[in-house]
């Protein structure tokens, strides 16, 4: 499976809600990295399979409403490891909602998940949808 591929199955599964079997699709030895910037309660770096899978998981629990991320393009490295995935976040909660442009740039190792930096086009309005006390 190619690195376009295999992040294609890894945002479907994110789209089914499958959570574990998205997080599984991180390496099993070595370094894995989640990292997200900003003061909400996603952000940090989250540095292994349990730690991403929990941080996932906080799109299933209701908090930050209902997500969709469809995804604008898939630009691969010559060394087919290198990805960067551009999609629109969007969030829905209370008949609000936010939509934020955001980048995942990913590091794929031997055909598994091995890093991902996530941007935001607007940093703070995702912090802001995040907060604590604007949860349900």
């Amino acid at each position: 499976m190619d690195a376009k591929e295999l992040l294609s199955t890894y945002y479907g599964r994110l789209a089914e809600h499958r959570y574990a079997e998205a997080a599984a699709m991180f390496r099993d030895d070595g370094d894995v990295l989640w990292s997200i910037p900003g003061e909400g309660p996603l952000a940090g770096r989250h540095e292994s399979k349990a730690a991403i899978e929990k941080a996932l998981q906080t799109f299933a629990d209701g908090r930050i409403g209902e997500v969709k991320r469809p995804i604008h393009a898939y630009c691969v490295a010559d060394d087919g490891e290198h990805v960067c995935v551009q999609y629109l976040l969007h969030l829905q909660r209370e008949g609000k909602t936010c939509g934020i442009v955001a980048i995942d740039a990913w590091h794929i190792h031997d055909g598994a998940l091995a890093e991902v930096w996530t941007f935001f086009e607007t940093l703070y309005e995702f912090d802001a949808w995040t907060r604590a006390d604007r949860q349900p």
